[in-house]
């Protein structure tokens, strides 16, 4: 049973922060869906999005923001492609749209706690606002 739901979001955008090059552009979330849209200067930043995303079964959009060769995709090339996790429940079912959620939430705590972005004790602390086991010693 999840304690707080509101914690969840929170969470995950704390989590998303703490990863280099990873930037938050907007958050979404109702009962029955979620869409966190981002950034993602880093190539390692990106590998962890994407296992999670895979791992979690939540997907991880990308789509272009600037037309390629335009002045704005030259000079910002970093921020020419943008990411998206979208969560959306069927049949308007919010109890799913939060475990989906939680997965997410509980692969992101579980990958950087492996690659030694977070310690043992912020993983156990991370894993019981999504629900889930801690995989830390």
């Amino acid at each position: 049973m999840i304690e707080n739901p509101d914690n969840v979001l929170k969470e995950i955008e704390y989590i998303l922060n703490l990863l280099q090059g990873v930037h938050v552009l907007d958050i979404a979330g109702s009962l029955t869906s979620t869409r966190i849209d981002l950034t993602i200067e880093s190539h390692e930043s990106h590998l962890i999005l994407e296992h999670c995303a895979e791992a979690s079964n939540v997907p991880l959009h990308c789509w272009a923001h600037f037309e390629p060769g335009s002045k704005e995709a030259i000079s910002n090339p970093a921020l020419a492609l943008r990411y998206s996790y979208r969560i959306v429940s069927e049949n308007g079912n919010s109890d799913q749209a939060l475990d989906d959620l939680c997965m997410l939430g509980a692969f992101l705590t579980w990958t950087i706690y492996k690659v030694g972005i977070i310690s043992g004790n912020k993983e156990k602390q991370l894993v019981k606002v999504f629900n889930a086991s801690s995989r830390s010693q």
